[in-house]
């Protein structure tokens, strides 16, 4: 074959592949390597064709395989280039793999067909120049018609059912971070095959009901923030999903810094999910994967459930001298002499961005009212770290402002220390809180915390 036959038998085979690929990401968006067989059947007739309209014998054998190795070429190429860009093929290397040699061999079965075309024709003169930019033009105007067209993302990763108590989901078959699944509290993090900082995370608490806009702040831990939110349904359980990007990141920000989280509250169970997708790859494609997990979830199951109400997991505490314990709230409460009072919520499953990353102060000043004790807060809160005997480094805020019942601004004043920090051996955060009607050293509301353990040597 010469090079101008050569030339427009690549372009039309790369233009066919493009377009029959994105045509197939609407109809067929779980087949579209069958993008391959088309393009192969297309160049190998053309191929035969163009060939034979010069010469009416029979091809040989090496003019039929050059034809097959350009083609099988182009189809590794051009079909990495489709996976890097849209992730189409769920097993990449092996539809590459099996689509390069088909095509290879395509041609010996097919060159026969261009011949029978041509056969009551008379012989013409080779393609010149300007055939080859006609079809240059016009492929390229096919190719960039398919890049453009909005096919829906398509999810290519092989997703498999996973049982936890209470709860059914299909996740992909990834390396485990870290996983632990107590009926309470539940942490499975997966690292993302391709590298860098991509992972899938599922999460759920022993919980009362959330409202996913303010929870949303807690998960992402102050270092990601919502930049949109859609409504969602898991399980039948409403929710919502949000598009997560590092705080102060500007608009069009590469996918590489975008995750998606949903959450959703289950009330059988008693318990808040979510789940965290940050992927390699288009982010139409993550969406398509997010939404597959989301589909695959079942909670409520009851499978795995105790019998009893599950426990929430308290720290190890002895209070100060003249401390009485409060049992009327579903915390662990206590009272001292001049009104202090020393709260410790139940623990949440893994380590809690609360512990290390930075906070905004929305987040801080939420944390700090979540207390019930604060209804304002004066000023920006003070921040520490402090070690306890157990090696546990804690994080410690310290703020003033207005008693819960008063006017903002008018009413008594308190103060209130809030203590957070992660016990590497049940992998759970702790948070506890000292206030204090007016003003004290911060000091005197870490020592009454740090005597707390999460677990004993």
């Amino acid at each position: 074959m010469t090079p101008a036959e050569m030339f427009i038998v690549a372009l039309v085979y790369v233009g066919t592949l493009l377009v029959v690929q994105r045509a197939a990401a609407f109809v067929l968006p779980d087949m579209q390597e069958i993008c391959f067989a088309v393009a192969a059947v297309v160049g190998s007739i053309l191929a035969g064709f163009l060939y034979h309209r010069r010469r009416k014998r029979a091809a040989p054998a090496m003019v039929v395989f050059s034809a097959g190795s350009v083609m099988a070429v182009l189809a590794l190429v051009v079909g990495e280039l489709s996976q890097l860009l849209w992730q189409p093929f769920s097993r990449p290397f092996m539809v590459l793999t099996i689509a390069a040699f088909a095509t290879l061999l395509l041609p010996f079965a097919l060159f026969r067909v261009g011949r029978s075309v041509t056969a009551t024709e008379p012989a013409v003169e080779p393609l010149a120049a300007t055939h080859v930019i006609l079809v240059a033009v016009a492929a390229l105007g096919l190719s960039a018609i398919a890049a453009m067209l909005p096919a829906p993302g398509h999810s290519a990763v092989r997703l498999v059912p996973q049982n936890f108590p209470s709860l059914t989901i299909s996740l992909p078959d990834w390396p485990a971070e870290d996983k632990s699944a107590r009926y309470e509290a539940g942490t499975v993090r997966l690292a993302d095959p391709a590298g860098g900082d991509h992972f899938l995370s599922l999460r759920w608490a022993d919980s009362e009901p959330v409202q996913p806009d303010e929870y949303v702040k807690v998960i992402s831990a102050g270092t990601l923030e919502a930049r949109e939110r859609l409504p969602a349904i898991v399980c039948g359980h409403e929710g919502a999903t949000f598009h997560l990007l590092p705080v102060g990141s500007a608009a069009g920000t590469t996918t590489e810094d975008v995750a998606i989280a949903t959450i959703w509250y289950c009330p059988p169970d008693h318990r808040v999910l979510w789940i965290i997708t940050h992927l390699a790859g288009p982010r139409d494609a993550m969406l398509a994967t997010h939404q597959r997990i989301l589909d695959s979830v079942h909670c409520h199951t009851g499978e795995g459930k105790p019998t009893a109400a599950a426990s929430k997991i308290f720290p190890a505490f002895a209070p100060p001298p003249g401390y009485a314990r409060d049992p009327s709230v579903d915390l662990l409460r206590y009272v001292g002499p001049r009104q202090q009072t020393i709260v410790f919520d139940a623990a949440v499953p893994g380590r809690s961005g609360l512990v290390d990353a930075v906070v905004s102060p929305d987040l801080l000043a939420n944390l700090l009212k979540s207390s019930g004790t604060l209804t304002s807060i004066d000023g920006a809160p003070q921040s520490r770290k402090v070690s306890d005997l157990l090696g546990h480094q804690r994080r410690v805020w310290s703020a003033t402002g207005t008693a819960a019942g008063g006017a903002a601004g008018d009413g008594p004043r308190v103060q209130v220390e809030v203590m957070v920090w992660w016990c590497d051996r049940r992998d759970m955060t702790f948070v506890g809180t000292y206030a204090a009607p007016g003003t004290h050293d911060p000091n005197e509301g870490i020592n009454a915390l740090l005597p707390a353990v999460c677990h004993q040597e």
